[in-house]
């Protein structure tokens, strides 16, 4: 975690990818999926702040949802209220249409995929 200089701090998450691990069509995909990023601003989206490049590592320095996945949320507390599930599903849908008015398909949305702020 990354705490932003002087008084108003901004805490980050830095996600560290090693370029070396990916093919030649992987490496296009990933900065195609950077470049998409870039484009969104959504509230339940994560934001993309900047992207460092190195020969070997690309740094996405992107919003901090402290409350981790929703996988592990569930795997925690187990079933969750009708209320509660629905204020959920109501924010992946948001999310969701806001992205398919941006012409991007998200084809992995899954719980580990979710993050909570």
């Amino acid at each position: 975690m990354y705490k932003g200089v002087g008084k108003d701090k901004l805490e980050v998450a830095v996600k560290v990818i090693d370029m070396r691990k990916f093919s030649s069509s992987g490496l296009e995909m990933l900065e195609n999926e950077i470049e998409i990023l870039k484009q969104l601003n959504h509230p339940n989206i994560i934001k993309l702040y900047y992207v460092y490049k190195t020969q070997t590592h690309t740094y996405l320095v992107t919003e901090l949802c402290k409350g981790g996945d929703m996988l592990e949320f569930m795997t925690r507390k187990g079933r969750f209220s009708e209320e509660a599930a629905a204020s959920i599903m109501t924010d992946v849908i948001e999310g969701t249409k806001y992205l398919l008015q941006m012409g991007v398909i998200h084809r992995d949305i899954k719980p580990a995929n979710i993050l909570r702020s």
